[in-house]
């Protein structure tokens, strides 16, 4: 008897531990599955990718967006220019590839208003000093922007339709800022009000780091954002006196 239930238990330690064993597989299947391992190949390869678009970013900065030649990027980059044909296919869509890299990086230096506390008022301080600090540490992403709107002869149909899309999104972001300073002001947050004054704090972000990089030491770069924050105030409690008729030129 003793030794039929010892065989009968082993049995079921059996079962137990292959059911354990089924699952535990199938858990590690589904991890593998969710966050594979990159092999060193694939890491390899990353790592090129990464190193084209950081030099052709860098050749864009200094010679304009459609300047690099990809014989350029090729000795910038350190790598044959057989690569860049392998992840890239052209330089048109490396081009495109950098320039979307650079919408993405420019717009995540926009905090989102939702994950900013404080007052309005206060609110609004911390935003444009995040803004502010942002747009020291990475210049080479402004210029790169900035050249995409200003790209002369005829314009590059992705890029443009990029940096559309990054202007759209800009003033989405600004948007959540600018209602709050309406209601602030006591001025009704009509679409056609906080449109201007979004585009005001867009363009006004623009020409300042332009204006820094031509003249650094005229003014710190931090107290031209603290400049926007008192314009867009100002505006914003002013614009029920400006002209219907202006208003309705501004629409046009």
């Amino acid at each position: 008897m003793s030794g039929t239930i010892v065989i009968r238990l082993t049995a079921e330690a059996h079962k137990r531990y292959y059911r354990a064993l089924r699952t535990e597989t199938s858990i590690t299947r589904s991890f593998l599955e969710h966050n594979p391992r990159k092999s060193r190949r694939t890491e390899l390869g990353d790592r090129s990718r990464e190193r084209i678009r950081k030099s052709t970013l860098s050749l864009i900065s200094k010679v304009g967006y459609g300047g690099p030649s990809i014989s350029a990027i090729a000795k910038r980059s350190g790598l044959p220019a057989s690569s860049l044909y392998w992840h890239f296919g052209s330089k048109q869509a490396l081009l495109a590839a950098v320039a979307e890299d650079g919408a993405a990086r420019w717009l995540a230096l926009i905090p989102s208003w939702e994950d900013i506390d404080g007052q309005p008022l206060e609110r609004l301080d911390k935003m444009l000093r995040a803004i502010a600090r942002e747009f020291e540490r990475q210049p080479e992403i402004i210029r790169l922007i900035l050249m995409l709107y200003m790209e002369r002869g005829k314009p590059d149909v992705v890029a443009l339709g990029i940096i559309q899309r990054l202007r759209r999104s800009a003033l989405a972001k600004f948007r959540p800022a600018i209602e709050t300073l309406l209601d602030v002001a006591g001025v009704p947050k009509d679409k056609h009000t906080a449109d201007e004054l979004c585009d005001f704090a867009l363009s006004f972000v623009n020409g300042c780091f332009v204006d820094h990089q031509i003249n650094p030491n005229r003014a710190p770069f931090l107290a031209r954002f603290q400049q926007l924050r008192t314009a867009l105030l100002a505006i914003a409690k002013e614009w029920h006196r400006v002209p219907l008729s202006f208003k309705a030129f501004l629409r046009r």
